[in-house]
C-alpha cells in the first residue's frame, strides 16, 4: 500500500495552483490548495499536512505572514516549507532563512525541479507492506 504525502499549496495565482496541483497529483501526492492565507488557515483547522508550497508574493505579504504563523505554531514548526517566488532576490532569501523556509523555487520552474526539491526535503511517498499473516 502506498502512503501518500499531503501537500498544501498556497498561491494567489490560479494557473500556478493548477500547475502545482497537477504536478503533485501525477506524482502520487495528495494536494490541497488555497488562494490566500485565510483559506489556508481554514483548511489547516480541519486537515494536517506533510509539507507546504507557499507563494511568498501573494497580496499583502500573506505568504510571509502564513509562514510566520506556521513556524510559531506547535504543529508545523519543523514541517518542510517550499517558498515559490517570481523574484530571485538575495535579501528575500536571507529573510526567508530566518523565517524557517526549507527551500526555494523561482518561477517559472519545471515539474522535475519541484519534485526533486520535495525529495531532497524528505517529502516522499512510501510503500507500506502489509503483513501476510
Amino acid at each position: 500500500m502506498l502512503i501518500k504525502k499531503k501537500v498544501l499549496i498556497v498561491d494567489g495565482n490560479d494557473m500556478d495552483r493548477q500547475f502545482l496541483r497537477y504536478t503533485l497529483t501525477n506524482a502520487s501526492y495528495v494536494a490541497e490548495s488555497a488562494d490566500n492565507m485565510h483559506k489556508a488557515l481554514q483548511i489547516l483547522d480541519e486537515e494536517s499536512f506533510d509539507a507546504f508550497i507557499i507563494d511568498i508574493h501573494m497580496a499583502e505579504m500573506e505568504g510571509i505572514k502564513l509562514i510566520k504563523k506556521l513556524r510559531d505554531g506547535k504543529n508545523y514548526h519543523t514541517t518542510p516549507i517550499l517558498a515559490v517566488t517570481t523574484a530571485n532576490v538575495e535579501a528575500l532569501r536571507q529573510k526567508g532563512e530566518t523565517l524557517g523556509i526549507s527551500d526555494w523555487l523561482t518561477k517559472p520552474f519545471s515539474p522535475h525541479s519541484l519534485l526533486n526539491i520535495l525529495r531532497k526535503l524528505g517529502v516522499t511517498n512510501q510503500h507500506q507492506f502489509e503483513s501476510l499473516a
